[in-house]
């Protein structure tokens, strides 16, 4: 057991409402976006009692895409993760050069110039994971380069909801990549999307659906079945 940090500092570190988690009581985790007072469930005061597991901030799955960096990155087509989206809503994806812009084809044709739009996205990042940084990114940001440069292909008048949309601009970009891992994914949109985008929406989802629940009551006490 812990002596309680001096947890103000915590808030500090938040860019957006960020989700606390502390433990005092044996399997009794508690969850809020402002670290409580006293424990929730037996009354204690916590600035300066033992804890079971001191305050930290829970990771959050979304990113700025500026910070990363030859990914590729999703977020809804309208709105955001953590207030808006719903499992049947459509996805809009896009890719980032090395710098952090967002390369991303809609009805308006292919654009670079709406990073500011994607604060709160979800990023795959895996794919530099065993390569030398600064070789694939110049890889990287020269074949985006080259497919983003076929400029008829990815016009406003070509777009089509179903057929000739986002998804066909991420996937032309990673067949042209050509590695080997990728190959058999970036051919179908529904592999793609099996392989990539479920488990990263997935694990988001548990995500918002604590911070959805934390909107509406200040603190949320989870117990372990353990």
């Amino acid at each position: 057991m812990l002596q309680i940090p001096n947890y103000p500092l915590l808030f500090q570190m938040a860019d957006e409402k960020a989700i606390f988690c502390l433990e005092h009581c044996k399997g009794q985790k508690i969850f809020s976006f402002r670290i409580p007072s006293s424990c929730t469930h037996c009354g204690t005061g916590l600035n300066d009692c033992i804890l079971r597991i001191p305050p930290f901030r829970l990771p959050s799955p979304f990113r700025d895409a500026q910070k990363c960096p030859c990914s590729i990155v999703l977020k809804p087509t309208k709105g955001d993760f953590l207030t808006d989206y719903k499992n049947s809503d459509n996805l809009h994806i896009g890719v980032t050069n090395s710098a952090g812009v967002v390369y991303e084809y809609d009805m308006n044709g292919l654009s670079f110039h709406k990073t500011s739009n994607w604060k709160r996205c979800l990023a795959i990042k895996d794919f530099n994971k065993d390569k030398d940084f600064g070789s694939w990114s110049q890889y990287w940001d020269f074949t985006l380069d080259v497919v983003s440069g076929h400029q008829e292909q990815w016009a406003r008048t070509r777009y089509d909801e179903d057929r000739h949309n986002c998804y066909s601009f991420v996937l032309a970009f990673l067949k042209a990549l050509q590695v080997p891992e990728l190959s058999s994914f970036a051919r179908d949109r529904r592999m793609f999307c099996e392989k990539y985008i479920l488990p990263k929406t997935a694990s988001a989802a548990k995500y918002i659906t604590l911070y959805r629940k934390l909107m509406s009551e200040p603190h949320l006490v989870l117990t372990n079945k353990n």
